[in-house]
Protein backbone atom coordinates (compact mmCIF):
# COMPACT_ATOMS: atom_id res chain seq x y z
CA UNK A 1 0.00 0.00 0.00
CA UNK A 2 2.85 2.35 0.86
CA UNK A 3 4.55 1.49 -2.43
CA UNK A 4 1.34 2.22 -4.33
CA UNK A 5 0.95 5.62 -2.69
CA UNK A 6 4.58 6.43 -3.43
CA UNK A 7 4.17 5.40 -7.07
CA UNK A 8 1.05 7.55 -7.39
CA UNK A 9 2.92 10.46 -5.82
CA UNK A 10 5.85 10.13 -8.23
CA UNK A 11 3.59 9.78 -11.24
CA UNK A 12 1.72 12.92 -10.20
CA UNK A 13 4.93 14.87 -9.54
CA UNK A 14 6.66 13.91 -12.77
CA UNK A 15 3.53 14.22 -14.92
CA UNK A 16 2.95 17.77 -13.66
CA UNK A 17 6.20 18.94 -15.27
CA UNK A 18 6.26 16.58 -18.27
CA UNK A 19 5.30 18.20 -21.56
CA UNK A 20 3.92 15.64 -23.99
CA UNK A 21 3.25 16.95 -27.50
CA UNK A 22 -0.09 16.44 -29.22
CA UNK A 23 -0.24 13.49 -31.61
CA UNK A 24 0.98 9.93 -31.71
CA UNK A 25 3.89 9.09 -29.40
CA UNK A 26 6.85 6.91 -30.44
CA UNK A 27 8.96 6.28 -27.34
CA UNK A 28 12.68 5.63 -27.86
CA UNK A 29 12.97 2.71 -25.43
CA UNK A 30 16.60 1.89 -24.75
CA UNK A 31 15.92 -0.59 -21.98
CA UNK A 32 17.23 1.76 -19.25
CA UNK A 33 15.33 3.29 -16.34
CA UNK A 34 14.76 6.75 -17.85
CA UNK A 35 13.22 5.53 -21.09
CA UNK A 36 11.21 2.90 -19.19
CA UNK A 37 9.69 5.62 -17.02
CA UNK A 38 8.99 7.71 -20.12
CA UNK A 39 7.20 4.81 -21.81
CA UNK A 40 5.15 4.21 -18.65
CA UNK A 41 4.04 7.86 -18.46
CA UNK A 42 3.34 8.08 -22.19
CA UNK A 43 1.13 4.99 -22.03
CA UNK A 44 -0.99 6.71 -19.36
CA UNK A 45 -1.89 9.54 -21.71
CA UNK A 46 -4.86 9.27 -24.03
CA UNK A 47 -2.58 9.49 -27.06
CA UNK A 48 -1.61 6.55 -29.30
CA UNK A 49 1.68 5.24 -27.92
CA UNK A 50 4.20 2.70 -29.16
CA UNK A 51 7.88 2.06 -28.56
CA UNK A 52 10.97 1.68 -30.69
CA UNK A 53 14.31 0.17 -29.72
CA UNK A 54 17.49 0.95 -31.65
CA UNK A 55 19.97 -1.93 -31.68
CA UNK A 56 23.49 -0.54 -32.09
CA UNK A 57 25.10 -3.95 -32.46
CA UNK A 58 27.36 -3.41 -29.43
CA UNK A 59 28.38 -6.26 -27.09
CA UNK A 60 25.62 -5.29 -24.63
CA UNK A 61 22.94 -4.84 -27.30
CA UNK A 62 21.15 -8.17 -26.60
CA UNK A 63 20.82 -7.28 -22.90
CA UNK A 64 19.28 -3.89 -23.69
CA UNK A 65 17.04 -5.23 -26.42
CA UNK A 66 15.64 -7.92 -24.11
CA UNK A 67 14.92 -5.36 -21.39
CA UNK A 68 13.19 -3.00 -23.83
CA UNK A 69 10.93 -5.76 -25.10
CA UNK A 70 10.06 -6.88 -21.54
CA UNK A 71 9.20 -3.31 -20.57
CA UNK A 72 6.92 -2.90 -23.58
CA UNK A 73 5.10 -6.13 -22.72
CA UNK A 74 4.66 -5.07 -19.09
CA UNK A 75 3.25 -1.68 -20.11
CA UNK A 76 1.16 -3.18 -22.89
CA UNK A 77 2.45 -1.24 -25.91
CA UNK A 78 3.80 -2.40 -29.25
CA UNK A 79 7.54 -2.19 -29.84
CA UNK A 80 9.56 -1.97 -33.04
CA UNK A 81 13.23 -2.93 -33.19
CA UNK A 82 15.55 -1.31 -35.74
CA UNK A 83 19.21 -2.12 -36.33
CA UNK A 84 21.87 0.45 -37.14
CA UNK A 85 25.23 -0.39 -38.68
CA UNK A 86 28.19 1.16 -36.87
CA UNK A 87 30.82 -1.08 -38.43
CA UNK A 88 33.76 0.19 -40.43
CA UNK A 89 35.00 2.84 -37.99
CA UNK A 90 35.87 3.05 -34.31
CA UNK A 91 32.81 3.47 -32.11
CA UNK A 92 32.09 7.03 -31.02
CA UNK A 93 29.30 8.71 -29.06
CA UNK A 94 28.64 11.22 -31.83
CA UNK A 95 28.46 8.59 -34.56
CA UNK A 96 26.13 6.34 -32.56
CA UNK A 97 23.90 9.29 -31.68
CA UNK A 98 23.61 10.40 -35.29
CA UNK A 99 22.73 6.89 -36.48
CA UNK A 100 20.21 6.47 -33.65
CA UNK A 101 18.34 9.69 -34.40
CA UNK A 102 18.28 8.98 -38.11
CA UNK A 103 16.69 5.60 -37.39
CA UNK A 104 14.18 7.09 -34.94
CA UNK A 105 13.03 9.88 -37.24
CA UNK A 106 12.84 7.53 -40.22
CA UNK A 107 10.60 5.14 -38.26
CA UNK A 108 7.92 7.56 -37.10
CA UNK A 109 4.51 7.72 -38.75
CA UNK A 110 2.97 10.96 -40.10
CA UNK A 111 1.94 13.17 -37.18
CA UNK A 112 3.88 11.05 -34.72
CA UNK A 113 6.43 12.44 -32.26
CA UNK A 114 9.63 10.67 -31.24
CA UNK A 115 10.07 10.88 -27.46
CA UNK A 116 13.44 10.48 -25.73
CA UNK A 117 14.01 10.08 -21.98
CA UNK A 118 16.49 12.89 -21.40
CA UNK A 119 16.46 14.11 -17.80
CA UNK A 120 17.40 17.10 -15.69
CA UNK A 121 20.84 15.57 -15.15
CA UNK A 122 21.30 15.03 -18.90
CA UNK A 123 20.56 18.71 -19.41
CA UNK A 124 23.10 19.79 -16.79
CA UNK A 125 25.78 17.47 -18.18
CA UNK A 126 25.20 18.78 -21.69
CA UNK A 127 25.57 22.41 -20.58
CA UNK A 128 28.76 21.61 -18.66
CA UNK A 129 30.21 19.76 -21.66
CA UNK A 130 29.41 22.77 -23.84
CA UNK A 131 31.19 25.07 -21.39
CA UNK A 132 34.23 22.80 -21.42
CA UNK A 133 34.31 22.97 -25.24
CA UNK A 134 34.06 26.76 -25.17
CA UNK A 135 30.62 27.00 -26.70
CA UNK A 136 28.66 30.06 -27.73
CA UNK A 137 25.21 31.04 -26.40
CA UNK A 138 23.38 28.37 -28.40
CA UNK A 139 25.44 25.63 -26.77
CA UNK A 140 24.50 26.96 -23.33
CA UNK A 141 20.83 26.30 -24.07
CA UNK A 142 21.55 22.58 -23.71
CA UNK A 143 19.15 19.95 -25.02
CA UNK A 144 16.10 21.42 -26.77
CA UNK A 145 12.73 20.28 -25.48
CA UNK A 146 11.52 19.90 -29.07
CA UNK A 147 13.07 19.95 -32.54
CA UNK A 148 11.86 20.65 -36.06
CA UNK A 149 12.07 16.91 -36.79
CA UNK A 150 9.30 16.27 -34.23
CA UNK A 151 11.57 14.93 -31.52
CA UNK A 152 10.43 15.80 -27.97
CA UNK A 153 12.02 15.40 -24.54
CA UNK A 154 9.18 15.61 -21.99
CA UNK A 155 11.30 14.75 -18.92
CA UNK A 156 13.95 17.49 -18.97
CA UNK A 157 12.62 18.84 -15.68
CA UNK A 158 12.62 15.44 -13.92
CA UNK A 159 15.51 13.86 -12.01
CA UNK A 160 17.03 10.46 -12.65
CA UNK A 161 16.46 9.24 -9.07
CA UNK A 162 12.73 10.02 -9.28
CA UNK A 163 12.39 8.32 -12.67
CA UNK A 164 14.35 5.29 -11.55
CA UNK A 165 12.25 4.89 -8.41
CA UNK A 166 9.04 5.24 -10.40
CA UNK A 167 10.16 2.60 -12.89
CA UNK A 168 11.04 0.21 -10.06
CA UNK A 169 7.70 0.71 -8.29
CA UNK A 170 5.88 0.19 -11.61
CA UNK A 171 7.57 -3.22 -11.93
CA UNK A 172 9.49 -2.39 -15.12
CA UNK A 173 12.46 -4.70 -15.81
CA UNK A 174 14.97 -2.06 -16.89
CA UNK A 175 18.72 -2.65 -16.99
CA UNK A 176 21.75 -0.40 -16.70
CA UNK A 177 23.89 -0.31 -19.82
CA UNK A 178 27.37 -1.48 -18.70
CA UNK A 179 28.99 0.90 -21.18
CA UNK A 180 27.65 3.81 -19.13
CA UNK A 181 30.39 3.09 -16.58
CA UNK A 182 33.16 3.57 -19.13
CA UNK A 183 34.75 6.96 -18.36
CA UNK A 184 36.57 6.79 -21.66
CA UNK A 185 33.42 8.36 -23.08
CA UNK A 186 33.19 12.10 -22.41
CA UNK A 187 29.64 12.13 -21.09
CA UNK A 188 30.33 9.25 -18.71
CA UNK A 189 33.41 11.03 -17.35
CA UNK A 190 31.41 14.21 -16.80
CA UNK A 191 28.57 12.27 -15.17
CA UNK A 192 30.63 10.00 -12.93
CA UNK A 193 33.66 12.13 -12.09
CA UNK A 194 33.42 15.81 -12.98
CA UNK A 195 29.87 16.60 -11.82
CA UNK A 196 30.20 14.79 -8.44
CA UNK A 197 33.51 16.54 -7.77
CA UNK A 198 32.11 19.99 -8.58
CA UNK A 199 28.99 19.35 -6.52
CA UNK A 200 30.94 18.18 -3.48
CA UNK A 201 33.50 20.99 -3.62
CA UNK A 202 31.55 24.01 -4.85
CA UNK A 203 27.80 23.67 -5.35
CA UNK A 204 25.58 20.81 -4.16
CA UNK A 205 22.83 22.19 -6.39
CA UNK A 206 24.99 22.30 -9.53
CA UNK A 207 22.57 20.19 -11.57
CA UNK A 208 19.71 22.61 -10.93
CA UNK A 209 21.99 25.61 -11.49
CA UNK A 210 23.17 24.41 -14.91
CA UNK A 211 19.63 23.49 -15.96
CA UNK A 212 18.48 26.95 -14.89
CA UNK A 213 21.31 28.50 -16.91
CA UNK A 214 20.03 26.63 -19.97
CA UNK A 215 16.51 27.97 -19.45
CA UNK A 216 17.67 31.56 -18.99
CA UNK A 217 19.98 31.56 -22.00
CA UNK A 218 17.24 29.94 -24.08
CA UNK A 219 15.03 32.98 -23.55
CA UNK A 220 17.69 35.28 -24.98
CA UNK A 221 18.60 33.00 -27.85
CA UNK A 222 14.92 32.50 -28.72
CA UNK A 223 14.58 36.27 -28.98
CA UNK A 224 17.66 36.49 -31.19
CA UNK A 225 16.36 33.61 -33.25
CA UNK A 226 13.05 35.37 -33.83
CA UNK A 227 14.86 38.56 -34.86
CA UNK A 228 17.18 36.67 -37.21
CA UNK A 229 14.26 34.87 -38.84
CA UNK A 230 13.01 38.28 -40.01
CA UNK A 231 16.18 38.84 -42.02
CA UNK A 232 15.56 38.23 -45.72
CA UNK A 233 17.41 35.05 -46.67
CA UNK A 234 17.02 32.57 -49.49
CA UNK A 235 17.85 28.95 -48.69
CA UNK A 236 17.47 25.92 -50.93
CA UNK A 237 19.16 22.53 -51.02
CA UNK A 238 22.33 23.83 -52.69
CA UNK A 239 22.71 27.41 -51.56
CA UNK A 240 21.89 29.91 -48.82
CA UNK A 241 22.00 33.63 -49.61
CA UNK A 242 21.60 36.93 -47.86
CA UNK A 243 22.46 40.44 -48.97
CA UNK A 244 25.89 41.36 -47.67
CA UNK A 245 24.56 44.80 -46.81
CA UNK A 246 21.94 43.24 -44.53
CA UNK A 247 24.64 41.45 -42.56
CA UNK A 248 26.71 44.62 -42.27
CA UNK A 249 23.78 46.75 -41.08
CA UNK A 250 22.29 44.21 -38.64
CA UNK A 251 23.43 43.87 -35.00
CA UNK A 252 26.12 41.20 -34.91
CA UNK A 253 24.31 38.75 -32.56
CA UNK A 254 21.28 38.72 -34.84
CA UNK A 255 23.38 38.37 -37.98
CA UNK A 256 25.31 35.53 -36.35
CA UNK A 257 22.10 33.62 -35.73
CA UNK A 258 21.07 34.02 -39.38
CA UNK A 259 24.46 32.74 -40.55
CA UNK A 260 24.33 29.78 -38.17
CA UNK A 261 20.88 28.85 -39.43
CA UNK A 262 22.10 29.01 -43.03
CA UNK A 263 25.01 26.66 -42.30
CA UNK A 264 22.98 24.20 -40.23
CA UNK A 265 20.32 24.00 -42.96
CA UNK A 266 22.88 23.06 -45.61
CA UNK A 267 24.90 20.87 -43.23
CA UNK A 268 22.42 19.50 -40.68
CA UNK A 269 22.27 19.37 -37.78
CA UNK A 270 25.33 21.33 -36.69
CA UNK A 271 26.02 25.01 -37.15
CA UNK A 272 29.45 26.53 -37.77
CA UNK A 273 32.31 26.28 -35.29
CA UNK A 274 33.99 29.35 -33.81
CA UNK A 275 36.76 29.18 -36.43
CA UNK A 276 34.22 28.76 -39.23
CA UNK A 277 32.29 31.83 -38.05
CA UNK A 278 35.53 33.79 -38.10
CA UNK A 279 36.12 32.65 -41.69
CA UNK A 280 32.57 33.56 -42.67
CA UNK A 281 32.89 37.08 -41.31
CA UNK A 282 36.24 37.56 -43.00
CA UNK A 283 34.38 37.04 -46.29
CA UNK A 284 31.46 39.27 -45.29
CA UNK A 285 33.89 42.05 -44.32
CA UNK A 286 35.74 41.74 -47.62
CA UNK A 287 38.99 40.54 -46.06
CA UNK A 288 39.02 37.47 -48.32
CA UNK A 289 37.09 36.38 -51.37
CA UNK A 290 36.00 32.95 -50.23
CA UNK A 291 36.47 30.28 -47.58
CA UNK A 292 35.79 26.59 -47.17
CA UNK A 293 33.83 24.99 -44.34
CA UNK A 294 33.68 21.36 -43.26
CA UNK A 295 31.20 19.18 -45.09
CA UNK A 296 32.04 20.53 -48.54
CA UNK A 297 30.56 24.00 -48.01
CA UNK A 298 32.00 27.11 -49.61
CA UNK A 299 31.28 30.70 -48.67
CA UNK A 300 31.81 33.68 -50.88
CA UNK A 301 30.37 36.83 -52.39
CA UNK A 302 28.12 36.75 -55.45
CA UNK A 303 27.87 40.37 -56.49
CA UNK A 304 25.89 42.02 -53.66
CA UNK A 305 25.04 38.73 -52.01
CA UNK A 306 26.85 36.69 -49.41
CA UNK A 307 26.24 33.02 -50.06
CA UNK A 308 27.03 29.61 -48.66
CA UNK A 309 26.95 26.91 -51.30
CA UNK A 310 27.39 23.22 -51.81
CA UNK A 311 27.90 21.73 -55.25
CA UNK A 312 26.92 23.83 -58.26
CA UNK A 313 24.35 26.35 -57.04
CA UNK A 314 23.43 27.60 -60.50
CA UNK A 315 22.82 31.21 -61.61
CA UNK A 316 21.65 34.03 -59.37
CA UNK A 317 19.43 36.95 -60.31
CA UNK A 318 21.02 40.43 -60.10
CA UNK A 319 20.52 42.39 -56.90
CA UNK A 320 22.34 45.63 -57.74
CA UNK A 321 21.38 48.70 -59.70
CA UNK A 322 23.64 51.66 -60.60
CA UNK A 323 22.35 55.01 -59.36
CA UNK A 324 23.12 57.86 -61.72
CA UNK A 325 21.36 61.23 -61.88
CA UNK A 326 17.63 60.74 -62.44
CA UNK A 327 14.83 58.66 -60.97
CA UNK A 328 15.15 54.95 -60.22
CA UNK A 329 12.58 52.41 -59.02
CA UNK A 330 14.15 49.66 -56.98
CA UNK A 331 13.01 47.32 -54.22
CA UNK A 332 9.75 49.16 -53.55
CA UNK A 333 11.47 52.55 -53.42
CA UNK A 334 11.73 55.49 -55.79
CA UNK A 335 15.28 56.82 -55.53
CA UNK A 336 15.79 60.28 -57.03
CA UNK A 337 19.41 61.25 -57.61
CA UNK A 338 20.16 64.95 -58.14
CA UNK A 339 23.65 66.05 -59.17
CA UNK A 340 25.00 69.45 -58.13
CA UNK A 341 28.31 70.95 -59.23
CA UNK A 342 28.13 73.88 -56.84
CA UNK A 343 29.40 74.10 -53.28
CA UNK A 344 27.41 72.03 -50.81
CA UNK A 345 25.51 74.27 -48.39
CA UNK A 346 22.92 71.80 -47.06
CA UNK A 347 22.87 68.63 -45.01
CA UNK A 348 20.04 66.09 -45.04
CA UNK A 349 17.86 66.22 -41.96
CA UNK A 350 15.60 63.36 -43.01
CA UNK A 351 16.50 59.65 -42.80
CA UNK A 352 15.10 59.46 -46.35
CA UNK A 353 17.82 61.68 -47.83
CA UNK A 354 21.59 61.48 -48.10
CA UNK A 355 24.51 63.30 -49.76
CA UNK A 356 27.50 61.75 -51.50
CA UNK A 357 30.58 63.03 -53.35
CA UNK A 358 29.85 63.51 -57.05
CA UNK A 359 32.75 61.32 -58.20
CA UNK A 360 31.61 58.20 -56.35
CA UNK A 361 29.90 55.14 -57.79
CA UNK A 362 26.47 54.64 -56.21
CA UNK A 363 24.50 51.38 -56.31
CA UNK A 364 21.19 50.37 -54.82
CA UNK A 365 21.45 46.89 -53.35
CA UNK A 366 18.67 44.55 -52.27
CA UNK A 367 18.17 40.90 -51.47
CA UNK A 368 14.88 40.91 -53.35
CA UNK A 369 12.70 41.15 -50.24
CA UNK A 370 12.28 44.93 -50.20
CA UNK A 371 15.21 45.86 -47.97
CA UNK A 372 17.36 48.38 -49.83
CA UNK A 373 20.71 49.95 -49.01
CA UNK A 374 22.91 52.33 -50.96
CA UNK A 375 26.56 51.42 -51.47
CA UNK A 376 29.38 53.83 -52.29
CA UNK A 377 32.19 52.20 -54.24
CA UNK A 378 31.06 48.83 -52.88
CA UNK A 379 30.85 49.98 -49.25
CA UNK A 380 27.55 50.16 -47.36
CA UNK A 381 26.77 53.85 -46.84
CA UNK A 382 23.06 54.37 -46.20
CA UNK A 383 19.88 52.48 -45.38
CA UNK A 384 17.00 54.61 -46.74
CA UNK A 385 14.73 55.37 -43.82
CA UNK A 386 17.41 54.24 -41.39
CA UNK A 387 21.07 54.56 -40.64
CA UNK A 388 23.71 56.61 -42.47
CA UNK A 389 27.27 55.33 -42.18
CA UNK A 390 30.32 57.66 -41.98
CA UNK A 391 30.96 57.48 -45.72
CA UNK A 392 27.54 59.05 -46.31
CA UNK A 393 28.34 62.15 -44.25
CA UNK A 394 29.37 64.80 -46.76
CA UNK A 395 31.21 67.95 -45.69
CA UNK A 396 29.25 71.16 -46.34
CA UNK A 397 31.27 73.56 -48.46
CA UNK A 398 32.78 70.90 -50.70
CA UNK A 399 32.14 71.27 -54.40
CA UNK A 400 30.24 68.63 -56.37
CA UNK A 401 27.81 66.28 -54.71
CA UNK A 402 24.91 63.90 -55.31
CA UNK A 403 21.66 64.19 -53.36
CA UNK A 404 19.61 61.01 -53.08
CA UNK A 405 15.98 61.18 -51.97
CA UNK A 406 13.98 58.04 -51.18
CA UNK A 407 10.22 57.70 -51.53
CA UNK A 408 8.15 54.57 -51.20
CA UNK A 409 6.33 53.62 -54.38
CA UNK A 410 2.99 53.98 -52.62
CA UNK A 411 3.69 57.68 -52.17
CA UNK A 412 4.63 57.79 -48.49
CA UNK A 413 7.91 59.48 -47.55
Amino acid sequence: MVATRRLDSLVSKISSSAEFPDGGLLVALSGGADSAALAYLASRTEQPTRAIHVDHGTPHAPLLKGAAMDIAVTIGIDIQVVQVDLSGSPFSEARARKARYQALVASKEPGEWVLTGHTLEDQAETVLMSIIRGTGPVGLTGIPARTDQMVARPLLSSSRPDLREMAMLAGLSFVDDPSNRDVGFTRNAVRLEVMPDLESRFNPGLTQSLARLARLVSRDTDLLGAASSDLPTHIDENRAQIARSVLLTTPRPVADRALRRMVSTLRPPHGPTHDEMAAIWSVVNGERKQAELAGGLEVGLNDALFEIRTGDPGPTAPFRKPLGPGQHTFGGLILEVVESKTACRVFPLSPLAALFPADTSLHAVSDGSGRVVVEVDGEVAWVPGGKRFPIAFYDPGATGYLSVFATEENGWT
